[in-house]
């Protein structure tokens, strides 16, 4: 289980053992931040999901809360009423079939107008 963490940094950077890496970040040393730009610190979310090929999850997001303005990063999402009106349409149409889709790794695709940067302790 010690390497749930070393999975999430693969998909993250360059890869890792059997670890696609999304090439999304680059290690530098301090020294090559830019002075205008803040570094912000990592945070962790781990949680079980038994039902996936990967049950032991990690996620790692930059502190938000240091960041400077970046613009939209929000995702869009329907509310409730929406899905259920659509649910429904779909349920009292006779014939109807219905698929749903999970984008893993989504975040990890997209771009920013500049560079951020994060502070990984590596002990």
């Amino acid at each position: 289980m010690d390497n749930i963490r070393e999975n999430e940094f693969g998909r993250l950077f360059q890869g890792f053992n059997d670890i696609e890496g999304m090439d999304v970040l680059d290690w530098i040393r301090y020294h090559e931040v830019p002075i205008h730009k803040t570094v912000t610190y990592p945070q962790y979310t781990v949680h079980i999901q038994p039902e996936k090929a990967e049950p032991y999850r990690t996620r790692i997001t930059a502190g938000g809360n240091l960041l400077e303005d970046l613009g939209i990063v929000n995702t869009h999402t329907l509310g409730k009423e929406t899905i259920k009106s659509h649910w429904n349409s779909v349920l009292l149409t006779k014939g109807a079939k219905y698929c749903t889709g999970d984008i893993s790794n989504m975040y990890l695709c997209s771009w920013l107008k500049d560079y951020e940067y994060v502070r990984f302790n590596i002990e």
